[in-house]
């Protein structure tokens, strides 16, 4: 549960690695409500970790948000509702 305008730590495990011994991106798809769905740009914390993260600001709805990454049945999902 987040507050609009609060900030928000988004953050995933993953074998994106495209690029060994250094920091690599990735993106997760955010879906705000009946809004078009946008893509948020993650970043590895350190070298070959697997964790990548990002700060989100929470936007000014009353709505649920739904994070996704992956496809068809690798597709992870989590949602966060905005009051």
């Amino acid at each position: 549960k987040a507050k609009p305008g609060s900030t928000v730590r988004v953050e995933l495990r993953a074998a994106l690695s495209q690029s060994w011994g250094k920091a690599n991106s990735g993106w997760v798809v955010v879906q705000c409500g009946h809004k078009a769905s946008q893509r948020l740009t993650v970043t590895e914390s350190k070298p070959d970790s697997g964790l990548f993260c990002c700060d989100y600001i929470v936007p000014n709805i009353q709505d649920e948000i739904t994070f996704s990454y992956g496809y068809l049945c690798f597709k992870k999902t989590a949602k966060l509702t905005v009051s």
